[in-house]
């Protein structure tokens, strides 16, 4: 990559756009590629580079899609991620990815499925913020705690009872 990148440097005013793709996927700078496909309006075949990324360089190239106008397609290409990868990261792209379009509702899924993923009084605390925009709080609070409890996650459980002043309740977790 570090070689393809030299390469590119050197060769970038002698290049065409073509000659430039091909050093790219050689090279395997596969956001420098999905950039310049973007850049030449080739969404398609962008697309097709990005599905084959791994998991931490498809949350960059999700970024470049939506630096293009094109957030509908790095959220697809995110979702259908998430389907497959244990990567918390890419739950958290698309959790930040919600939250700056204001939709609540997606956020809290993915604020769920982070927090059911590694289960944290933080996860807890951001799942209640969105739930509670949502008037969800009331029906989703005991849903979370119970899975704590038939998780094994004491300590994240007690946590969360004293926070919430559940002084009692935390005692008995104990």
């Amino acid at each position: 990559q570090r070689y393809g990148g030299f390469w590119l440097s050197l060769a970038a005013d002698t290049l065409d756009h073509e000659g430039f793709l091909r050093i790219c996927r050689e090279a395997g700078r596969v956001e420098d590629l999905v950039d310049r496909l973007l850049t030449l309006g080739r969404l398609e075949e962008a697309t097709t580079e990005a599905r084959r990324a791994g998991d931490y360089d498809l949350i960059s190239l999700a970024s470049i899609f939506v630096k293009y106008k094109r957030g509908g397609t790095a959220e697809l290409l995110m979702r259908e991620r998430s389907e497959t990868t244990k990567d918390s990261r890419v739950l958290e792209w698309l959790r930040d990815y919600y939250q700056g379009r204001k939709d609540h509702t997606a956020a809290l899924e993915m604020a769920e499925k982070l927090f059911r993923m590694r289960p944290s009084l933080e996860g807890y605390k951001e799942i209640r913020r969105f739930a509670q925009k949502l008037r969800r709080w009331e029906a989703l609070r005991p849903e979370l705690v119970l899975f704590l409890k038939h998780g094994q996650h004491t300590d994240t459980l007690i946590r969360i009872h004293l926070v919430e002043g559940e002084v009692d309740l935390a005692l008995e977790a104990v």
